[in-house]
């Protein structure tokens, strides 16, 4: 086994401005890793800004999945119209077998519309995640 330390990094963000109306989880962001070296922890970070086109309190919720299972969550509380909120997800899995993998970054909202807007808004408004293969 390698030394302690990163292996490899996988990275994505969102590079046109999306939107969803969604109240179940759909994704905003997925990325498949190719964990080279079995019982790898696998680091996962997940940043995200994001704005609403309604008035009405709404709550924007994130999460992070891993091979198809939520693995941890954030939720943000909005009640203005065009009010920026941001949040980070930071999760760590342990002893990942070898072989290919998929983390997505999904999102929902409870109203009206939720929108990511690095082109329009691109100083208040992104999402990214990074997934880090770490030797153990």
């Amino acid at each position: 086994m390698p030394a302690r330390g990163l292996i490899q990094r996988e990275f994505v963000a969102v590079a046109v401005n999306t939107t969803t109306t969604s109240a179940v989880f759909v994704t905003l962001l997925s990325r498949p890793i190719t964990v080279l070296v079995t019982g790898s922890d696998v680091d996962i970070i997940a940043t995200f800004a994001v704005s609403h086109t309604s008035a009405a309190d709404q709550t924007t919720f994130f999460r992070i999945t891993f091979d198809g299972v939520p693995v941890r969550g954030a939720g943000l509380f909005s009640t203005d119209v065009g009010e920026t909120n941001s949040g980070a997800i930071i999760a760590h899995m342990t002893g990942v077998a070898a072989g290919v993998h998929t983390v997505l970054l999904e999102w929902r909202t409870t109203a009206a519309t939720a929108q990511i807007r690095p082109v329009a808004a691109p100083d208040a408004e992104s999402a990214a995640l990074f997934v880090d293969e770490v030797a153990v």
